[in-house]
């Protein structure tokens, strides 16, 4: 019995990819802090994914959206503020684009491991920064009550713990890929 070969058309390998990141994104932030079985949140990971994967900007309009629908349906009922949509919302939004173009940088830019890990760095640190200042000064919340350097030390082990785990994952799932496709032109980091 003869099977034949078949390859998939770049619209279905680009919609394959952006429904496993979707899920990705589903199953971390949809649970994210509100269920005690809550895997981290792998957003800022997945809009990195997106633009080193899927470079085309619609991929990250409909990713933003989504997370956006998330987090409209993951707000709390006995919350009677808006909790996550308020103006500090744009900071997110603003470290996600972040993320989104730095993907798009690692797969348009031949680059070595120092350098993965040196941007890989800066990205996860200016994201954190970004988010959680625009969280602190223009949510409306009351977390004024904490001063800014006792706010982001709260929240910094969680986010980078979790993030570089994941980023981790990322990085090896794409030399996996790569040593099995041996297929270089497609993704075009060096020596990751």
């Amino acid at each position: 019995m003869y099977i034949k070969k078949t390859s998939l058309t770049p619209h279905v390998k680009q919609l394959t990819i952006f429904l496993f990141l979707l899920i990705v994104m589903i199953a971390t932030r949809g649970t994210h802090l509100l269920t005690s079985i809550a895997l981290p949140d792998a957003s800022f990971i997945v809009m990195l994914a997106l633009g080193f994967l899927l470079n085309n900007i619609r991929w990250f309009i409909f990713a933003l959206l989504l997370s956006v629908g998330i987090d409209l349906y993951m707000i709390p009922t006995t919350i009677n503020e808006p909790y996550n949509l308020n103006l500090g919302y744009i900071g997110l939004t603003l470290a996600y684009a972040i993320a989104w173009f730095i993907g798009k940088y690692f797969a348009n830019t031949p680059i070595s491991n120092s350098s993965v890990i040196k941007y890989s760095a800066l990205y996860l640190s200016a994201t954190y920064l970004i988010s959680t200042l625009s969280f602190y000064y223009f949510s409306g919340w009351s977390v004024s009550s904490q001063s800014v350097l006792s706010f982001l030390g709260s929240h910094i082990n969680d986010f980078m713990i979790s993030n570089i785990s994941y980023l981790i994952i990322f990085i090896i799932g794409i030399k996996v890929y790569r040593s099995m496709t041996r297929n270089s032109a497609a993704l075009t980091i060096k020596s990751i």
